[in-house]
């Protein structure tokens, strides 16, 4: 399945995409500063999309004020679209085990 859903809005993905787009995507995690954070996801999703018609959607919904596209969204679409583009799933962090105190 190469479409996803958000606000209502239903968008479609490219089939492929250069591996350079993957490779810069697992880079955001290294940026310090949210704007840079925020303008690398977005850069990184409209890579993705089938055309401008749909990024343009996508920017729409993430001017909203109300009922706003959060950062938490945006990671999960951009963890979901790398699973999309590389046909495995992005490994999850283990669970701290549980520790008691004596």
């Amino acid at each position: 399945d190469r479409t996803f859903q958000i606000l209502g809005e239903q968008f479609e993905i490219k089939a492929h995409v250069h591996p350079d787009v993957i490779s810069n995507a697992e880079k955001i995690d290294d940026l310090e500063e949210s704007n840079d954070i925020l303008a690398a996801i977005d850069a990184f999703i409209g890579e993705l999309l089938i055309d401008e018609e749909s990024f343009g959607r996508w920017k729409k919904l993430r001017e909203r004020r109300e009922d706003p596209i959060t950062l938490a969204d945006m990671r999960d679409v951009s963890v979901w679209l790398v699973e999309a583009q590389t046909a495995r799933p992005t490994v999850q962090p283990s669970p701290s085990p549980a520790v008691r105190a004596a």
